[in-house]
Protein backbone atom coordinates (compact mmCIF):
# COMPACT_ATOMS: atom_id res chain seq x y z
CA UNK A 1 0.00 0.00 0.00
CA UNK A 2 3.03 2.55 0.74
CA UNK A 3 4.36 1.29 -2.42
CA UNK A 4 1.37 2.44 -4.45
CA UNK A 5 0.53 5.61 -2.45
CA UNK A 6 3.85 6.66 -3.41
CA UNK A 7 3.54 5.47 -7.22
CA UNK A 8 0.47 7.84 -7.29
CA UNK A 9 1.71 10.83 -5.52
CA UNK A 10 4.84 10.78 -7.79
CA UNK A 11 2.98 10.05 -11.14
CA UNK A 12 1.22 13.66 -9.89
CA UNK A 13 4.07 15.40 -9.19
CA UNK A 14 5.98 14.37 -12.41
CA UNK A 15 2.90 15.33 -14.63
CA UNK A 16 1.60 17.77 -12.64
CA UNK A 17 -1.17 18.52 -9.94
CA UNK A 18 -3.34 20.27 -13.09
CA UNK A 19 -2.27 18.00 -15.70
CA UNK A 20 0.11 20.50 -17.23
CA UNK A 21 3.92 20.66 -17.65
CA UNK A 22 5.72 23.61 -17.61
CA UNK A 23 7.96 23.96 -20.70
CA UNK A 24 11.54 25.78 -20.36
CA UNK A 25 11.52 29.28 -21.35
CA UNK A 26 10.95 31.42 -22.63
CA UNK A 27 9.16 30.18 -25.36
CA UNK A 28 8.71 32.30 -28.50
CA UNK A 29 4.88 32.12 -28.64
CA UNK A 30 4.38 34.63 -31.74
CA UNK A 31 6.66 35.51 -34.17
CA UNK A 32 5.76 37.14 -37.63
CA UNK A 33 9.06 37.46 -40.03
CA UNK A 34 9.74 35.49 -43.47
CA UNK A 35 8.24 35.74 -46.43
CA UNK A 36 4.45 35.38 -46.61
CA UNK A 37 3.88 36.15 -50.51
CA UNK A 38 3.92 33.31 -52.74
CA UNK A 39 2.78 32.84 -56.15
CA UNK A 40 1.81 34.21 -59.13
CA UNK A 41 3.36 37.29 -57.85
CA UNK A 42 6.00 36.66 -55.22
CA UNK A 43 7.25 40.30 -55.17
CA UNK A 44 3.68 42.17 -55.18
CA UNK A 45 1.60 43.82 -52.39
CA UNK A 46 -1.37 41.95 -51.03
CA UNK A 47 -3.65 43.86 -49.35
CA UNK A 48 -5.59 43.97 -46.00
CA UNK A 49 -8.48 41.51 -46.00
CA UNK A 50 -8.06 41.30 -50.05
CA UNK A 51 -10.37 43.86 -50.35
CA UNK A 52 -8.29 45.55 -53.18
CA UNK A 53 -7.52 48.41 -51.01
CA UNK A 54 -10.92 49.29 -50.52
CA UNK A 55 -11.62 50.14 -46.85
CA UNK A 56 -15.44 51.17 -45.34
CA UNK A 57 -15.80 54.87 -45.38
CA UNK A 58 -18.42 57.35 -43.43
CA UNK A 59 -18.76 61.07 -44.29
CA UNK A 60 -21.70 63.79 -43.10
CA UNK A 61 -20.04 62.87 -39.25
CA UNK A 62 -18.33 65.40 -37.19
CA UNK A 63 -15.01 64.15 -36.83
CA UNK A 64 -12.67 66.42 -34.72
CA UNK A 65 -16.14 67.39 -32.86
CA UNK A 66 -15.85 70.70 -33.98
CA UNK A 67 -19.80 70.98 -35.00
CA UNK A 68 -19.11 70.76 -38.57
CA UNK A 69 -19.90 67.67 -40.82
CA UNK A 70 -18.81 68.87 -44.30
CA UNK A 71 -16.15 66.96 -46.31
CA UNK A 72 -15.17 64.96 -42.86
CA UNK A 73 -14.73 61.00 -43.30
CA UNK A 74 -13.74 58.42 -41.66
CA UNK A 75 -12.02 55.28 -43.88
CA UNK A 76 -11.46 52.65 -41.66
CA UNK A 77 -10.88 48.66 -41.96
CA UNK A 78 -13.17 46.93 -39.29
CA UNK A 79 -12.12 46.00 -35.95
CA UNK A 80 -12.53 42.67 -35.42
CA UNK A 81 -11.06 39.54 -34.10
CA UNK A 82 -13.35 36.83 -34.39
CA UNK A 83 -14.36 35.80 -38.22
CA UNK A 84 -12.62 38.28 -40.35
CA UNK A 85 -8.89 38.57 -39.89
CA UNK A 86 -7.12 42.03 -41.09
CA UNK A 87 -4.06 39.99 -42.99
CA UNK A 88 -4.49 39.35 -46.58
CA UNK A 89 -6.76 36.39 -47.91
CA UNK A 90 -4.80 32.66 -48.39
CA UNK A 91 -7.37 32.55 -51.58
CA UNK A 92 -9.01 35.11 -53.85
CA UNK A 93 -10.24 35.50 -56.95
CA UNK A 94 -9.77 31.08 -57.03
CA UNK A 95 -5.54 31.91 -56.83
CA UNK A 96 -4.00 29.55 -54.39
CA UNK A 97 -1.16 30.85 -52.11
CA UNK A 98 -1.24 34.86 -52.75
CA UNK A 99 -0.76 34.60 -49.16
CA UNK A 100 0.66 31.85 -47.23
CA UNK A 101 -1.82 31.86 -44.45
CA UNK A 102 -0.02 28.34 -43.30
CA UNK A 103 3.10 29.97 -42.64
CA UNK A 104 3.93 30.84 -38.60
CA UNK A 105 2.22 34.04 -36.85
CA UNK A 106 0.69 34.60 -40.41
CA UNK A 107 -2.99 35.04 -39.64
CA UNK A 108 -3.63 38.20 -38.03
CA UNK A 109 -6.66 40.49 -36.44
CA UNK A 110 -7.73 44.07 -35.80
CA UNK A 111 -8.45 46.70 -37.32
CA UNK A 112 -7.28 50.48 -38.96
CA UNK A 113 -9.02 53.91 -38.40
CA UNK A 114 -7.91 57.37 -40.25
CA UNK A 115 -9.98 60.44 -38.99
CA UNK A 116 -9.87 62.69 -42.50
CA UNK A 117 -10.96 66.61 -41.85
CA UNK A 118 -11.32 69.03 -44.52
CA UNK A 119 -11.72 66.46 -47.53
CA UNK A 120 -14.51 63.88 -48.43
CA UNK A 121 -13.50 60.35 -49.35
CA UNK A 122 -15.17 59.64 -53.24
CA UNK A 123 -15.38 55.95 -52.64
CA UNK A 124 -12.91 54.58 -55.42
CA UNK A 125 -10.16 52.05 -54.20
CA UNK A 126 -7.54 53.95 -51.51
CA UNK A 127 -4.05 54.31 -53.35
CA UNK A 128 -2.46 54.47 -50.41
CA UNK A 129 0.17 51.44 -49.13
CA UNK A 130 -2.26 49.46 -46.79
CA UNK A 131 -0.94 46.24 -47.53
CA UNK A 132 1.82 43.80 -46.88
CA UNK A 133 4.33 44.07 -49.03
CA UNK A 134 8.14 41.79 -49.80
CA UNK A 135 11.04 42.97 -49.85
CA UNK A 136 13.45 40.13 -48.75
CA UNK A 137 10.86 39.54 -46.30
CA UNK A 138 7.50 40.87 -45.51
CA UNK A 139 6.53 43.85 -44.19
CA UNK A 140 3.36 44.96 -42.38
CA UNK A 141 3.00 48.79 -43.97
CA UNK A 142 0.36 51.82 -43.62
CA UNK A 143 1.16 55.05 -45.49
CA UNK A 144 -1.12 57.16 -47.36
CA UNK A 145 1.39 58.33 -49.74
CA UNK A 146 -0.86 58.86 -52.78
CA UNK A 147 -4.15 60.00 -51.55
CA UNK A 148 -6.19 60.22 -54.68
CA UNK A 149 -9.44 59.55 -54.48
CA UNK A 150 -10.70 62.59 -52.25
CA UNK A 151 -12.67 65.55 -52.81
CA UNK A 152 -10.74 68.58 -51.93
CA UNK A 153 -7.80 70.09 -51.27
CA UNK A 154 -4.66 67.72 -49.86
CA UNK A 155 -3.33 70.53 -48.46
CA UNK A 156 -6.45 71.54 -46.12
CA UNK A 157 -6.46 67.14 -45.14
CA UNK A 158 -5.57 66.86 -41.23
CA UNK A 159 -6.09 63.66 -39.91
CA UNK A 160 -5.64 61.04 -37.21
CA UNK A 161 -4.98 57.29 -37.80
CA UNK A 162 -5.02 54.57 -35.29
CA UNK A 163 -4.34 50.44 -36.04
CA UNK A 164 -4.39 47.67 -33.74
CA UNK A 165 -2.55 44.21 -34.57
CA UNK A 166 -3.91 41.20 -32.78
CA UNK A 167 -2.58 37.50 -33.06
CA UNK A 168 -5.00 34.82 -31.56
CA UNK A 169 -4.07 31.83 -29.19
CA UNK A 170 -5.14 29.78 -32.11
CA UNK A 171 -2.31 30.41 -33.71
CA UNK A 172 0.23 30.47 -30.51
CA UNK A 173 3.72 28.56 -31.25
CA UNK A 174 5.46 26.01 -29.45
CA UNK A 175 2.57 24.79 -27.73
CA UNK A 176 1.31 28.23 -27.30
CA UNK A 177 -2.17 27.28 -28.98
CA UNK A 178 -3.01 24.93 -26.45
CA UNK A 179 -0.94 25.70 -23.02
CA UNK A 180 -1.33 28.57 -20.63
CA UNK A 181 1.23 31.22 -22.01
CA UNK A 182 2.50 33.70 -18.93
CA UNK A 183 4.91 36.50 -18.74
CA UNK A 184 7.59 36.74 -16.23
CA UNK A 185 11.23 37.95 -15.81
CA UNK A 186 12.01 36.35 -18.90
CA UNK A 187 9.79 37.54 -21.19
CA UNK A 188 9.91 39.83 -24.03
CA UNK A 189 8.11 42.04 -26.42
CA UNK A 190 9.84 42.97 -29.62
CA UNK A 191 8.77 44.75 -32.71
CA UNK A 192 11.13 46.03 -35.27
CA UNK A 193 10.24 48.66 -37.24
CA UNK A 194 12.99 48.91 -39.66
CA UNK A 195 11.76 51.64 -41.98
CA UNK A 196 9.75 54.26 -40.74
CA UNK A 197 8.24 57.53 -42.38
CA UNK A 198 6.18 60.60 -41.47
CA UNK A 199 4.45 61.45 -37.95
CA UNK A 200 3.59 58.30 -35.61
CA UNK A 201 3.33 59.31 -32.32
CA UNK A 202 2.15 56.08 -30.17
CA UNK A 203 3.19 52.35 -30.38
CA UNK A 204 2.18 50.30 -27.35
CA UNK A 205 1.84 46.85 -26.93
CA UNK A 206 -1.91 45.36 -26.11
CA UNK A 207 -2.23 41.79 -24.62
CA UNK A 208 -5.70 39.91 -23.42
CA UNK A 209 -5.21 38.07 -20.09
CA UNK A 210 -7.81 36.59 -18.47
CA UNK A 211 -10.45 37.83 -20.93
CA UNK A 212 -9.69 41.27 -20.17
CA UNK A 213 -7.04 43.59 -22.49
CA UNK A 214 -4.02 45.96 -21.25
CA UNK A 215 -2.49 48.62 -22.92
CA UNK A 216 0.73 49.18 -22.21
CA UNK A 217 2.43 52.80 -21.96
CA UNK A 218 3.95 54.78 -25.31
CA UNK A 219 6.94 52.87 -26.02
CA UNK A 220 8.65 55.58 -28.17
CA UNK A 221 9.55 59.32 -27.95
CA UNK A 222 6.97 61.09 -30.02
CA UNK A 223 9.48 63.79 -31.25
CA UNK A 224 12.33 61.35 -32.08
CA UNK A 225 13.83 61.84 -35.13
CA UNK A 226 12.60 58.49 -36.16
CA UNK A 227 8.97 60.01 -36.32
CA UNK A 228 9.47 63.53 -37.76
CA UNK A 229 11.61 62.40 -40.66
CA UNK A 230 11.96 64.47 -44.31
CA UNK A 231 10.48 62.64 -46.38
CA UNK A 232 13.29 60.20 -48.02
CA UNK A 233 14.49 59.24 -44.53
CA UNK A 234 14.64 56.33 -43.39
CA UNK A 235 15.71 55.17 -39.42
CA UNK A 236 14.94 52.35 -38.02
CA UNK A 237 13.24 51.83 -34.70
CA UNK A 238 13.39 48.63 -32.15
CA UNK A 239 11.53 48.41 -29.23
CA UNK A 240 12.64 45.14 -27.36
CA UNK A 241 11.02 45.46 -23.95
CA UNK A 242 10.18 43.39 -20.79
CA UNK A 243 6.46 43.22 -19.80
CA UNK A 244 6.66 42.79 -15.89
CA UNK A 245 8.74 45.95 -15.72
CA UNK A 246 6.10 47.85 -17.96
CA UNK A 247 3.02 49.69 -17.17
CA UNK A 248 -0.23 48.79 -18.16
CA UNK A 249 -3.59 50.20 -18.28
CA UNK A 250 -7.29 48.54 -19.14
CA UNK A 251 -8.21 48.67 -22.53
CA UNK A 252 -11.81 47.82 -24.09
CA UNK A 253 -11.26 47.85 -27.76
CA UNK A 254 -15.26 47.86 -28.11
CA UNK A 255 -16.34 50.15 -25.34
CA UNK A 256 -16.86 52.78 -27.72
CA UNK A 257 -17.24 51.08 -31.26
CA UNK A 258 -20.50 50.93 -32.54
CA UNK A 259 -20.80 47.35 -33.50
CA UNK A 260 -22.08 47.38 -36.51
CA UNK A 261 -19.25 50.00 -37.77
CA UNK A 262 -15.95 49.05 -35.56
CA UNK A 263 -13.83 51.76 -35.85
CA UNK A 264 -13.65 53.68 -32.70
CA UNK A 265 -11.34 51.01 -30.76
CA UNK A 266 -8.31 53.09 -30.17
CA UNK A 267 -6.61 54.22 -27.20
CA UNK A 268 -10.24 56.63 -26.05
CA UNK A 269 -11.17 53.16 -24.83
CA UNK A 270 -8.17 52.92 -22.55
CA UNK A 271 -9.61 52.78 -18.68
CA UNK A 272 -8.23 53.29 -15.16
CA UNK A 273 -4.23 54.06 -14.08
CA UNK A 274 -1.20 52.59 -16.09
CA UNK A 275 0.43 50.68 -13.03
CA UNK A 276 2.64 46.52 -13.21
CA UNK A 277 0.40 43.92 -14.30
CA UNK A 278 0.99 40.40 -13.55
CA UNK A 279 -0.14 38.32 -16.73
CA UNK A 280 -1.21 34.57 -16.10
CA UNK A 281 -3.59 33.45 -19.08
CA UNK A 282 -2.99 35.17 -22.02
CA UNK A 283 -5.12 34.44 -25.41
CA UNK A 284 -4.12 37.66 -27.72
CA UNK A 285 -1.33 39.24 -28.73
CA UNK A 286 -0.18 42.29 -30.31
CA UNK A 287 0.86 46.15 -31.23
CA UNK A 288 -1.50 49.56 -31.17
CA UNK A 289 0.67 51.74 -33.84
CA UNK A 290 -1.16 55.19 -34.30
CA UNK A 291 -1.51 59.42 -34.36
CA UNK A 292 -4.35 60.03 -32.39
CA UNK A 293 -4.11 63.80 -32.29
CA UNK A 294 -4.81 65.17 -36.01
CA UNK A 295 -1.89 66.88 -38.37
CA UNK A 296 -1.17 67.15 -41.60
CA UNK A 297 1.72 65.39 -41.76
CA UNK A 298 1.43 61.78 -43.95
CA UNK A 299 1.98 58.75 -41.69
CA UNK A 300 4.37 56.11 -43.46
CA UNK A 301 5.15 53.09 -41.51
CA UNK A 302 6.64 49.10 -42.48
CA UNK A 303 7.72 46.66 -39.38
CA UNK A 304 8.77 43.05 -40.64
CA UNK A 305 9.17 41.60 -37.05
CA UNK A 306 7.10 41.03 -34.20
CA UNK A 307 7.62 38.71 -31.82
CA UNK A 308 6.78 37.41 -28.41
CA UNK A 309 8.88 35.24 -25.85
CA UNK A 310 6.48 34.07 -22.91
CA UNK A 311 5.90 30.98 -20.84
CA UNK A 312 4.06 28.04 -21.51
CA UNK A 313 2.57 25.61 -18.82
CA UNK A 314 1.89 23.19 -21.79
CA UNK A 315 -1.01 20.37 -20.95
CA UNK A 316 0.58 17.04 -22.14
CA UNK A 317 -0.26 15.21 -25.17
CA UNK A 318 -1.74 11.58 -25.09
CA UNK A 319 2.02 10.92 -27.22
CA UNK A 320 3.87 12.34 -24.59
CA UNK A 321 2.03 10.76 -21.59
CA UNK A 322 3.59 7.16 -21.46
CA UNK A 323 7.21 9.48 -21.62
CA UNK A 324 6.13 11.43 -18.25
CA UNK A 325 5.01 7.77 -16.90
CA UNK A 326 7.96 5.82 -17.30
CA UNK A 327 9.83 9.01 -15.85
CA UNK A 328 7.87 8.20 -12.90
CA UNK A 329 8.41 5.19 -12.76
CA UNK A 330 12.15 5.33 -13.10
CA UNK A 331 12.37 7.37 -10.25
CA UNK A 332 10.10 5.10 -8.10
CA UNK A 333 12.33 2.49 -8.79
CA UNK A 334 15.49 4.42 -7.97
CA UNK A 335 13.86 5.29 -4.85
CA UNK A 336 12.48 1.91 -3.96
CA UNK A 337 16.31 0.66 -4.08
CA UNK A 338 16.92 3.26 -2.03
CA UNK A 339 14.33 2.41 0.34
CA UNK A 340 14.50 -1.37 0.76
CA UNK A 341 18.04 -1.47 0.27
Amino acid sequence: MKRACYWTVLVSVVIGSSGSVARGGPLTVVHFRGEYIGVPNPQGNRFYRGLINRPSSITGIDVNADGQITNETILYWEFDIDDNPLSPLGLENGIPYVYLTDKPSAVFYGGIVARHVNIEYSGVPFTGQASLQNEGLTRITFGPTKRTGYVGSLDDDEFNYEAVYLWRKDGFLNGGDTGTISFDETSRLLVNMNLVRGNIGEVRFVVRDDGQFYMSEVLNDPIAPSFVNPPDHRDPLLIDIVPSVTDWALYDPMALTDPARGYDFGIDNISGVFGAHAFTDIDMLGLYVGRPTFGTDRIFYKFDEFRIDASVLAIPSPETLPVLVLLAAAIYGMRWRRYYH
